[in-house]
C-alpha cells in the first residue's frame, strides 16, 4: 500500500499537467508538500521552479522537504535565497533551516539562523 501512494500522488500530478488546468499557488504549495512526503524532492523542486508566484508557504514547504530527507545542504541554500528575496521566515521556516543546521552540525549555518530569529523577536 505504502508503495501506492507516491504514484498516486504522481499519477494527480500529471492529471493536472495534462488536463490544461494552470495550479495556483494553493495546489502548487500542496503538491510540494505531496512530493516532500514522498522523498521525492526532484519533483518537489520542478513543481517550485515552475511556478509563476511563490509565496512564504511555497518556501517552506521546499525548505523543510529537504530538511527531512538527505538534502540538507540545499535546504539551507532555499533558506538563504528565500531571505534574498525579501520573505520574512516563518517560525515553521525556521525549524526546517535549524534542523538541517543540526543534522549536518553546521554550527555558523545554525548561529546565522539564531541570530536572524533574535533580531525578528527583538523588532517584535
Amino acid at each position: 500500500m505504502q508503495r501506492c501512494i507516491p504514484k498516486g500522488r504522481r499519477a494527480v500530478h500529471g492529471k493536472i499537467i495534462t488536463s490544461g488546468f494552470h495550479p495556483n499557488v494553493y495546489a502548487n504549495n500542496h503538491l510540494i508538500s505531496l512530493y516532500a512526503k514522498s522523498n521525492r524532492m526532484d519533483d518537489a523542486r520542478k513543481v517550485f521552479d515552475a511556478m509563476p508566484e511563490m509565496n512564504l508557504i511555497s518556501w517552506t514547504a521546499l525548505i523543510c522537504g529537504y530538511s527531512q530527507t538527505s538534502f540538507k545542504e540545499e535546504a539551507l541554500n532555499c533558506f538563504r535565497l528565500m531571505v534574498i528575496d525579501g520573505f520574512n521566515p516563518s517560525p515553521y521556516t525556521y525549524v526546517g533551516a535549524i534542523s538541517a543546521c543540526a543534522s549536518i552540525d553546521n554550527a555558523r549555518a545554525g548561529k546565522e539562523i539564531q541570530g536572524r530569529i533574535y533580531r525578528r523577536m527583538s523588532k517584535s
